[in-house]
């Protein structure tokens, strides 16, 4: 049995769109339990997730202290070779896949079949933020859910054989009213490949929306590890990328763009290990559905000589969306038998708007972390962060994460 336990408080000033200044105080509990072998079969487990929300600076009246609520974000069983090849899961689960984030009530299969191929299979009920014990983690601030019942069901195939992964999903969730309107219909697949002894790497992935008839998103990206001075670690990449706008519940784990866009980037870089270094440059250039383009340049490099790291990054772009550049150098020391770890980094970013005038302007930043670990899982975390311009003014941050961890077995308790 495993048990693992977070402390993290955060604090920080955000702007609304009216001008004011927002104070934000959270403390956030996490609570996560994993057992095996339970009432002694081997293979069967129980997997527990809780999380505990205490703000202290709401964006709306309150008192110190409240309480926001409790979530659960997973409680399933578990049984691991239930049949030959065979995994299982019942319960409240957390799911991250080629088709985004869900949260699920329900069952879970994947069974190995002959010939390296894998069949995947998940139904039950999508967890909303208003339902019993919701799921909120993605839910804007005042945003307003509900707690319709939303059938979901979603297959999967995969291949794989040595070097080559291939696979194909698909989901459907559909509000569970008069008609059954579908929520969401998506279809995905996915390609990975490493050829001539690894030295050329293929990736490939695309989500289709049944719903709206289109693709989503599509990306193919090549890297070639070039065989010419292997000592240098010489490296070719080019990848070509076609998003939709997005701003959904899996939002946070892509992006938002405010219309349809096309991309296509090369780059190379160097990591000779000698001299502890690593390099990279790499051109981009974006072609908006609407009109117009934008040309990028990212420089970056890295040294290491252990125990420091220093890191220096230079991007730039120019076109349809304005003028941007950012200059980000860091630092970061470990020391003591790995023990304490300090990070630091400082931010200089210019953005020049060219149809709205107020929105051009000078950035500086900055940030400073240590960590503390205290054991072989435990440890603690402190980061303070410092920004602004004349656009939005001076804003501070300061997160605080207590994480602990302790395993009981045969063997006793360790930390």
């Amino acid at each position: 049995m495993e048990i693992r336990l977070g402390l993290l408080g955060l604090g920080y000033q955000t702007r609304t769109a009216t001008g004011e200044l927002l104070d934000r105080r959270r403390i956030t509990q996490l609570a996560e339990l994993r057992a095996s072998e339970l009432f002694g079969v081997g293979g069967l487990g129980l997997e527990l997730a809780l999380r505990f929300d205490t703000d202290l600076g709401l964006t709306r009246a309150a008192q110190d202290g409240e309480v926001l609520g409790f979530e659960l974000r997973a409680a399933a069983v578990t049984w691991r070779g239930a049949l030959p090849g065979l995994d299982l899961a019942l319960g409240r689960q957390l799911v991250l896949d080629e088709l985004g984030f869900l949260a699920l009530d329900g069952l879970r299969a994947e069974l190995g079949l002959p010939f390296g191929l894998t069949a995947r299979l998940q139904a039950g009920l999508s967890v909303r933020d208003q339902g019993w014990l919701g799921e909120g983690l993605l839910e804007l601030d005042g945003v307003e859910g509900d707690d319709t019942p939303a059938p979901v069901l979603g297959v999967g195939l995969g291949y794989r054989r040595e070097e080559l992964a291939v696979g194909v999903d698909y989901r459907r969730v559909a509000l569970w009213t008069d008609g059954w309107p579908l929520w969401e219909e998506r279809l995905s697949g996915h390609l990975s490949a490493r050829l001539f002894e690894r030295r050329l790497a293929l990736d490939a992935a695309g989500i289709f929306d049944l719903l709206q008839d289109r693709w989503e998103r599509a990306w193919l990206e090549a890297g070639w590890r070039l065989p010419w001075a292997p000592e240098a670690g010489l490296r070719l990449e080019a990848a070509g990328l076609m998003a939709r706008p997005l701003f959904a519940g899996d939002s946070i784990f892509n992006f938002f763009s405010p219309e349809t866009f096309y991309e296509a980037r090369v780059a190379v870089g160097a990591s000779p290990e000698a001299l502890g270094l690593a390099l990279r440059a790499a051109y981009h250039r974006r072609l908006y559905a609407q009109g117009g383009a934008v040309d990028g340049l990212g420089l970056d490099g890295r040294w290491l000589r252990p125990p420091l790291r220093l890191g220096l990054a230079f991007d730039f772009e120019d076109g349809a969306a304005g003028r941007r550049w950012l200059l980000m150098p860091s630092l970061r020391w470990r020391g003591l038998q790995e023990r304490l770890e300090l990070e630091a980094r400082l931010l200089l970013m210019q953005a020049l708007d060219p149809r709205v005038e107020g929105l051009s302007a000078l950035t500086l930043g900055g940030s400073a972390g240590a960590a503390w670990r205290l054991g072989e899982v435990p440890r603690l975390l402190l980061t303070l962060e410092l920004n602004g311009n004349r656009v939005s003014p001076l804003q501070a941050r300061v997160l605080l994460v207590l994480d602990l961890g302790l395993s009981l077995g045969p063997t006793g308790v360790r930390f």
